[in-house]
């Protein structure tokens, strides 16, 4: 297998911050926001309501990408600080701030230091469906998609069942096998799957397996997550419709929402003890390892994962060593995210210079 360099050698390090900076030649701190709510829309309706959207957005200086569908709305955005209430009531017939989850500030930096935006502009797609489910077997009514838990009863509610051991509860991981595999909730399932499309089968099998090993009971009760909570929609509503699962439990917001929680939880403990003490913030989180994303937010130099906890859950697809740390496969029939640790990347770049070098010479 033919491997790229690691990011952290083929690419500079992303600023996540204004190209616009104030007076003083600081620029302007930015909220990384996302934002999903599955709400029937009409289609002929999409192309008008696309074009307020951009004309809105842009006048708050918003930078990101929104997905539109007669299922609803989805978005990752970036925009100043002082514009995001402003966006949480600019259009309330198809989102609230229920809906709306604020992940990191990005700091504000001397002018000579600005570089670019993690989205170099604000773009909204039409799709289909806002994620692809692979599903034929019926219509799914995302109105009933189980329960929404607030990331602080997701905790108790997960801390309590594992501390039990009780396996009549099912913990789900709905994200792709490539995101789990770098972090995760104690005691979760993983999906193993590629894509979301195949994530309803994988399902099944996994549900014959539990029943298989509990008398042919099924779980007495569903706890899932994925990054935002998007994809928790449909599996919530697929288990509740065509499983007979009534007791689905999603977590509000996704792993967003939970390093929101995680975030105030340290904050409120450091007031109180006048110091922060990282043992006990890495002992108190149930998420271990990273948060992985799609959309290069830049939330490290040599990653584009976000560590909740400095747990390495992952194994170099070359020798096996702990790795938390995905690149892209460069062999043209593959291209696919892998695990690949520092060491073998510096042998593999060695080789390759050693390579072309000798052609060179030829």
């Amino acid at each position: 297998m033919l491997l790229r360099r690691t990011q952290s050698l083929r690419r500079p390090i992303q600023r996540c911050i204004s190209t616009r900076p104030s007076g003083n030649g600081v620029s302007e701190p930015r909220q990384y926001v996302s934002l999903y709510n599955y709400a029937t829309l009409e289609e002929s309706e999409l192309p008008k309501l696309r074009r307020r959207l951009l004309g809105g957005w842009k006048a708050l200086g918003v930078t990101g990408r929104i997905y539109l569908s007669p299922e609803g709305i989805n978005g990752q955005l970036v925009l100043p600080q002082n514009n995001a209430s402003a966006l949480a009531i600019s259009f309330p017939h198809i989102f609230t701030s229920k809906n709306i989850f604020y992940g990191h500030l990005l700091p504000a930096l001397e002018e000579s230091e600005v570089d670019h935006l993690p989205f170099s502009q604000l773009t909204v797609k039409i799709r289909k469906q806002l994620v692809h489910d692979g599903f034929e077997g019926g219509p799914l009514d995302l109105q009933e998609s189980g329960y929404s838990l607030p990331p602080e009863l997701w905790h108790q509610k997960l801390l309590e069942r594992n501390e039990m051991d009780d396996s009549s509860t099912l913990v789900l991981d709905v994200r792709n096998f490539y995101e789990h595999e770098i972090g995760r909730f104690d005691g979760a399932t993983r999906i193993m799957v590629d894509t979301f499309r195949d994530t309803f089968d994988a399902l099944d099998e996994i549900l014959d397996q539990h029943e298989k090993e509990h008398d042919g009971q099924k779980p007495k009760e569903v706890m899932m997550y994925c990054t935002g909570g998007i994809r928790c929609e449909k599996v919530g509503a697929y288990l509740t419709q065509y499983k007979g699962i009534s007791n689905v439990q999603k977590l509000h917001g996704g792993i967003v929402n939970y390093m929101r929680f995680l975030k105030e939880q340290r904050q409120a403990a450091m007031d109180a003890r006048g110091h922060s003490d990282d043992a006990v913030e890495e002992e108190f989180s149930l998420f271990k390892g990273k948060n992985f994303v799609f959309d290069q937010r830049c939330v490290g130099e040599l990653t584009e994962s976000e560590e909740v906890t400095d747990d390495v859950l992952g194994r170099c697809s070359q020798c096996g060593e702990s790795c938390n740390h995905h690149i892209n496969c460069s062999n043209v029939m593959c291209g696919g995210l892998i695990l690949q640790c520092s060491k073998c990347a510096s042998n593999f770049w060695e080789r390759a210079v050693k390579h072309a070098s000798k052609n060179l010479l030829r």
